[in-house]
């Protein structure tokens, strides 16, 4: 097993454990997150923000099936749960998008990222 030298270990990536550790890199220390699951946490990854996303949805059917009472025909409007599902899985918070470069210093590690790589691209641009 190789071994990394970080000056900054940050445990969690819930709501605070990214911040610390976005914010560890920027000041120039190099930071390795370890998550057993996804940053964001379960608000992010499976509560909130999911939810949300859901309920949009139940609102949009519901506005939607309303729309007579403002002289709209709407017939044989129907929900397609299995695209609901897709919209809420596709919705990525910031941080999780291939491009995003608050993340580009920062190593993660656990079981749905790869470890971190021997280079020093974690490390800060000073």
């Amino acid at each position: 097993m190789s071994q990394h030298q970080f000056d900054v270990l940050v445990i969690g990536g819930g709501p605070g454990g990214y911040v610390a550790a976005i914010r560890g890199a920027q000041l120039g220390r190099s930071v390795v997150l370890v998550d057993k699951e996804r940053p964001g946490g379960v608000c992010l990854n499976w509560g909130c923000i999911p939810t949300k996303a859901m309920l949009r949805s139940a609102e949009v059917l519901e506005t939607v099936r309303g729309a007579e009472e403002f002289g709209v025909r709407t017939a044989g409007v129907q929900l397609d749960y299995s695209a609901v599902l897709q919209r809420k899985d596709g919705i990525r918070p910031w941080w999780r998008r291939p491009s995003s470069a608050a993340t580009t210093n920062v190593s993660t590690t656990g079981p749905y990222r790869r470890p971190p790589s021997p280079t020093p691209r974690w490390r800060a641009s000073a």
